[in-house]
């Protein structure tokens, strides 16, 4: 790894893995620019090397004089016959000088399009998209002007320019509507939303709602919107995040994503509670959702997870009624309005630390009483507490 990218953090790290992948995506066809496993371009390589002899022994040819640049070439090969580029040179020799030239032409063009490719790969992003923009204007029509138009895409994404290189990739594929890389481009498409959404959630959203207008497939538009809802969540927009989820699982009932939105949803109530700070309605909402998902996909690979926050939600909720109980237990107020909470703590939550806590109280009110409590506690209207009858304790 360059210095360059050490010194510019995980972030950028992750940006030039991101870019070798789709480097090597995009040069997978029959004309070979650059790939990690061919080896990248020296770009500080020195000028007489044998590669840059052999550069400017095609730039010749290809500038009009073909037996310079011929018998330049024969005299590398004789001296460097196992070169990385001794095939290419082979090939021109064997040639007519009238056809020598026009495939050296076409030999130059890659190689101004490999060298854009590495500019890319070692974090020059801008300088390469430069020199892509520059090639596709001598050369619109050429046969790798459809990978050149991605990887302007994929340089923009590497300057971190996420809007600017999902508008590319949309150019893209209204230009190349058939062509293989359309899977390769929606998925850069869809990384780019979510990085622009990092940076502003609405304007991130918007691209999300593009993708899903113009998807192709039901799974593709199904991913849409749980990154969609996901990056939502990720911003704490926790309501925004709980419809998303919800607007995936009403249109797409039957899809393997269903079961994650459902999950989504119920972290979605327990991060509005924990917003909130009383958010008893949202903890029991949390409560009911944590509780169904478990029972509903007991092999999902998150119900493990979902259990263990159904108790941390659980614990929650007993805190919560504990701290209003010791208010009405305190001193000059009335304790037998701190027994609905009591009870609910001791019943409902008996699987909670609290519960025997819950009932020793329950105790102690009771015997404190100076009139026996009998029938309905009183409605305290808080969300979570049900109203109960009490029966008269026994005798000691």
């Amino acid at each position: 790894m360059s210095s360059l990218s050490q010194s510019t953090g995980p972030r950028r790290m992750a940006t030039s893995v991101t870019l070798m992948l789709c480097l090597a995506a995009a040069v997978a066809g029959a004309i070979e620019v650059w790939t990690p496993e061919t080896g990248q371009v020296d770009l500080n390589a020195p000028q007489d090397s044998a590669e840059a002899r052999f550069r400017e022994a095609v730039e010749m040819i290809a500038s009009g004089d073909p037996d310079s640049g011929l018998a330049r070439l024969e005299e590398l090969l004789a001296e460097y016959p196992n070169a990385e580029w001794a095939e290419s040179a082979g090939y021109l020799t064997r040639l007519e000088p009238f056809t020598a030239v026009l495939q050296a032409r076409s030999l130059q063009e890659q190689m101004r399009l490999r060298h854009a490719a590495a500019l890319l790969a070692a974090d020059q992003s801008m300088s390469g998209v430069a020199q892509l923009r520059k090639l596709l204007a001598e050369h619109p029509g050429a046969e790798w002007a459809e990978r050149a138009h991605y990887l302007i895409g994929v340089g923009l994404f590497g300057a971190g320019r996420y809007a600017k290189a999902f508008e590319q990739w949309e150019a893209f594929l209204s230009q190349y509507p058939e062509s293989r890389m359309r899977h390769t481009v929606c998925e850069m498409q869809l990384r780019a939303a979510g990085r622009r959404a990092g940076e502003d959630l609405e304007k991130g959203l918007a691209l999300y709602d593009c993708l899903i207008a113009g998807a192709s497939s039901e799974e593709f538009t199904v991913r849409c919107q749980k990154e969609k809802a996901d990056a939502s969540l990720r911003a704490g927009e926790y309501l925004r995040a709980s419809d998303e989820y919800l607007t995936l699982i009403d249109r797409h009932p039957d899809s393997p994503w269903a079961p994650y939105a459902w999950y989504k949803i119920a972290q979605c109530h327990l991060r509005t509670a924990e917003w909130v700070g009383r958010g008893g309605e949202y903890l029991e909402q949390a409560r009911r959702t944590f509780r169904d998902f478990a029972a509903n996909y007991p092999e999902h690979q998150l119900a493990g997870k979902a259990r263990e926050e159904l108790a941390e939600v659980r614990a929650m909720q007993a805190a919560r009624f504990k701290n209003i109980a010791e208010y009405y237990l305190g001193p000059g107020r009335r304790p037998s309005s701190a027994l609905p909470y009591l009870r609910y703590i001791q019943s409902e939550l008996a699987d909670t630390p609290l519960a025997e806590w819950a009932g020793e109280k329950m105790k102690e009110t009771l015997s404190g009483e100076r009139v026996p409590v009998r029938g309905h506690y009183p409605e305290l209207g808080l969300p979570g507490v049900s109203v109960r009858e009490q029966e008269e304790p026994e005798a000691e």
